[in-house]
């Protein structure tokens, strides 16, 4: 039964972003969307201060960029963003692979920093414990 206020569907805190709450019957919350989850964000600096992003705009990006196998985005606690690069064998290409992010971002988020973002070109991108890619990390 969801209306059993003594155990609830959600006990826990997850971080998740969501608009539009509301009292639904009982005991439920209802919701318009979920947005993600709250270490999901990239705070990116515009011209006119910082404009929180949702990391899958950098995963869009970078999954059309030629010659790149792996990336990882790391947001540090500074502000300052670091985007790891691994690229395929043999490809050299690596100004035009900055550059390709640089004018994607700049289409998506026009009065971007492109400044801002930092290139390292890696041999591997660390993966996670479970051996899984994690593109987006938000330093806390």
């Amino acid at each position: 039964n969801l209306e059993d206020r003594l155990f609830p569907l959600i006990n826990y805190e997850t971080g998740d972003c969501a608009k539009g709450f509301r009292q639904g019957k009982g005991s439920i919350i209802e919701l318009d969307k979920v947005l993600g989850r709250e270490h999901d964000f990239v705070q990116v600096k515009i011209e006119t201060g910082i404009r929180k992003v949702h990391g899958e705009l950098f995963s869009h990006i970078l999954k059309t960029i030629d010659g790149l196998l792996s990336f990882r985005v790391i947001q540090k606690k500074n502000e300052k963003i670091i985007i790891e690069l691994k690229l395929k064998n043999g490809y050299t290409e690596v100004r035009e692979a900055v550059d390709a992010f640089k004018r994607e971002i700049k289409k998506e988020i026009v009065d971007v920093d492109v400044d801002q973002f930092e290139f390292e070109f890696k041999e591997e991108i660390a993966k996670t414990i479970a051996g899984k890619e994690k593109w987006i990390v938000v330093e806390e």
